[in-house]
């Protein structure tokens, strides 16, 4: 069985009945767990829910952006394609973190 080390996580995407883990090496795992599984397992100092389906690392966010209507757009580090970040998040995310 592989473990996954919570620092190694770049992002979690949901997949059906599992998600994608993946990781700062560019590897990917796919794990039987949901989403609102790992939300509650991870730190929430490191790890912030942007979508109902994305779970992304802190550490790696290079740019957070207002989009439109009420929504954003986060950038991770190696990554050029931006993730959406839902209305609902990019709120808390506003709150929490002033943007």
């Amino acid at each position: 069985m592989n473990f996954i080390k919570i620092r190694d996580i770049n992002y979690i995407e949901a997949f059906g009945n599992y998600t994608k883990v993946y990781l700062n090496d560019g590897k990917l795992s796919i794990t039987y767990n949901s989403i609102k599984s790992w939300d509650s397992r991870l730190p929430e100092d490191v790890f912030i829910q942007i979508h109902r389906s994305t779970i992304v690392n802190l550490l790696n966010v290079t740019k957070i952006e207002k989009w439109t209507n009420d929504t954003g757009r986060l950038f991770l580090k190696g990554i050029e394609k931006p993730f959406e970040i839902s209305r609902s998040y990019f709120f808390q995310i506003k709150k929490k973190y002033k943007v």
